[in-house]
């Protein structure tokens, strides 16, 4: 099977470290984990509760979360994933423990993060299939193909475009009086299986990995370029001006109530 997957900065950067944790614990590596370490942790956690979208009600920042089971199976499942995956790519910043990135990237196939092969990449896995998209604007998306805009643009031809769109659960807040972002996973698989097609485009945050590793259909796990590659206007491409009469702007009925406070609306 053909499976591309991804994580995100914020994703990226904790298994990383968790991966040091598990090194120091079993005595493979010298990692000294100070101050620095911790508050460099700590922030990334935070950014997956928010940014990312993952959620879990037993959290708040009283408790050490990083110790909880629940912390220690999503690692996994970001783990998990990067294994199954055909390649993987990863987002991790330089950083005064970056020397210790080589022996963590062993553990994976990796390819770079470059939008230009990312572009090459997607129009290569769709063309002339029948596709699933898993996003929050994913109908948007498909109206956008479906218009005709995207063809001026280059995108390929697909044989049909389905959609599900998945619920925003940014700043630890559920869904359906649910606890975590495992339990609104397996709330929603049995739809997403029942969707009949070929491969799978997953823009998700953090429960990416938990849908991929769920799925028996190819699948490329991808983030807000996927906004792009359908030409529609996220505040990154209007900051650039990189667009013209093809792309359309987000309506407002798909910007959650409190976008503006997720990296400046960056994603609207």
């Amino acid at each position: 099977m053909e499976k591309h997957g991804r994580l995100g900065f914020t994703e990226s950067t904790l298994l990383f470290f968790y991966y040091m944790r598990i090194m120091k614990i079993n005595n493979e590596k010298d990692i000294d984990i100070n101050t620095e370490f911790i508050n460099y942790e700590a922030g990334f956690l935070k950014w997956l509760f928010t940014t990312s979208g993952y959620y879990d009600v037993s959290f708040n920042y009283n408790t050490n979360y990083i110790c909880s089971d629940n912390y220690k199976n999503l690692m996994n499942e970001f783990f998990k994933m990067s294994k199954q995956s055909t390649f993987t790519r990863f987002a991790i910043h330089d950083t005064t423990f970056s020397k210790y990135l080589p022996d963590f990237y062993k553990n994976f196939n990796i390819v770079d993060f470059s939008f230009e092969k990312i572009s090459n990449e997607f129009y290569d896995f769709v063309r002339d299939k029948n596709v699933l998209i898993i996003n929050p604007m994913a109908k948007l998306m498909k109206e956008q193909y479906e218009s005709g805009n995207l063809f001026h643009l280059g995108f390929p031809r697909l044989n049909s475009i389905q959609y599900y769109e998945n619920e925003y659960t940014f700043f630890n807040k559920g869904t359906n009086n649910l606890n975590n972002s495992f339990e609104y996973v397996y709330s929603i698989m049995p739809t997403i299986r029942s969707i009949q097609c070929d491969c799978v485009i997953i823009s998700c945050g953090a429960i990416s990995s938990l849908i991929a590793n769920r799925l028996e259909k190819d699948y490329l796990i991808i983030g807000s370029n996927l906004l792009t590659l359908f030409a529609i206007k996220h505040d990154r491409i209007k900051n650039t001006g990189q667009y013209n009469e093809y792309w359309v702007d987000v309506p407002d009925g798909y910007k959650p109530s409190e976008y503006k406070m997720i990296e400046n609306g960056c994603y609207w």
